[in-house]
Formats: C-alpha cells, structure tokens, sequence
C-alpha cells in the first residue's frame, strides 16, 4: 500500500504541473523592430491630392502572445511627424511607403505587405503622431505549439528608392498543444479513479483478515 500511496502521490504531482502549465497564460511582449526617420512622408489631402508631411520619425514594434495554442502577432505602426498633417481627415497612410513583414516559425514564412501611417494623434507637448495595430492573420499562427522559434523581420520600402531601413526579432516560446489540457484532465480522473479503487481494495482485504487469537 505504501508504494501505490507514493506513486498515486507523485502522479498527482506530476499533473498538477502539467495542468499548472497548460493553463498559464504568459502576458505578451512587445519587441521593437526598426527605428529610422525618412525624409519626407506623402499622403493623400482631403480632397484626394497629394500632401507631403516633411521628415518623419517612423517605429515598427511587434506584440507577440502566445495562447492555448496559437502565437498572436500585432505589428504597431507609429509614425512622429515633424508638421501638422492636413486638417480634417481622422486617419492617414503614406502613399509612397509600404512596410513589408516576414514572420518565420515552424519551418515555414509569412509575408504580408502593410500601410504605414494610423489615427490621427495629438497630446500636449508632443508631435503629431500616426497610430496604426496590424494583427496578423495565418493559420499556422493559430495551430502552432511546441518549443516555438519565431523570426520577425520587416522592411520599410519607398517607391521610386527601395529599401529605407529594416529590423528584425526572434523570440523562443513554449506552447502547449491543444490536445495537452483534456489529455491532463483524463489522466488526472483515471487516477483519482484508481487511487479510490486501490484503498477501497485495501480496507475491503482489512475487513476480511481473521483476528489474532487471545491469550
């Protein structure tokens, strides 16, 4: 009895470490992928003619979440601009820059081609900024798990020049399979199972032993 106590013991340990693992939701991290300023941003106006906005400080980060399972990619845009943009329209996209994103992970790569620009913004004391969140849709993203490498690397592309500027990140992350968390809850029932049914067994062999003869 005492070694099916101790192996009932360390498998519920065991599963509690598993189930601790599978349902742990590790926050997301933002990594940053490129810093440049380029020398003039072009958008279109409010009456659809093209506006040039001057030098502008453009930034490219990627929020990276892994899930149950899945990885979440969001690609932030955020353009810093040197002039007021045109009055009136909420939102802005340049019109000669692209900003071109390769993610890498399981032996395969996505691509996708993205504006540059966003909302509209203006705080007290600061430029006016552009603001734009990209999720990126794929179904490997969303059926990855495992000890995942990822490799995301993007190009900022002018038309007319080519390549301004690029930058990359790689991350590593382990993300349980979808199939890990109902195979732990099984386990774990078909041991609470047995473990009743071993001590049961026991008591019942207990109750049934002949009493010692008295002296």
């Amino acid at each position: 009895m005492r070694g099916s106590t101790a192996l009932a013991i360390l498998l519920a340990f065991l599963l509690l470490a598993l189930l601790a693992w599978e349902l742990y939701d590790p926050p997301g991290e933002e990594v940053g992928l490129l810093s440049t300023t380029i020398g003039g941003l072009e958008v279109l106006g409010p009456y659809g003619e093209p506006a040039g906005l001057g030098p502008c400080a453009i930034e490219v980060s990627a929020f990276l979440d892994p899930g149950l399972p899945g990885l979440d990619v969001r690609i932030k845009v955020l353009c810093s601009l040197s002039g007021a943009p045109p009055p009136g329209l909420p939102s802005l996209y340049a019109i000669n820059i692209t900003l071109h994103v390769f993610i890498t992970l399981a032996g395969a790569q996505i691509a996708k081609e993205l504006p540059v620009g966003g909302v509209v913004l203006k705080a007290p004391g600061t430029p006016y900024q552009l603001l734009d969140e990209h999720k990126i849709e794929d179904e490997l993203l969303k059926r990855v798990s495992g000890l995942v490498e990822i490799t995301v690397r993007c190009v900022l592309v002018q038309e007319g020049t080519g390549k301004l500027a690029e930058g990359s990140a790689k991350r590593v992350f382990l993300i349980p399979p979808g199939w890990a968390l109902p195979t732990t809850l099984s386990l774990a029932c078909i041991t609470v199972v047995l473990v009743w049914w071993s001590r049961r067994r026991g008591l019942g062999r207990d109750a049934g032993s002949p009493l010692p003869p008295s002296s």
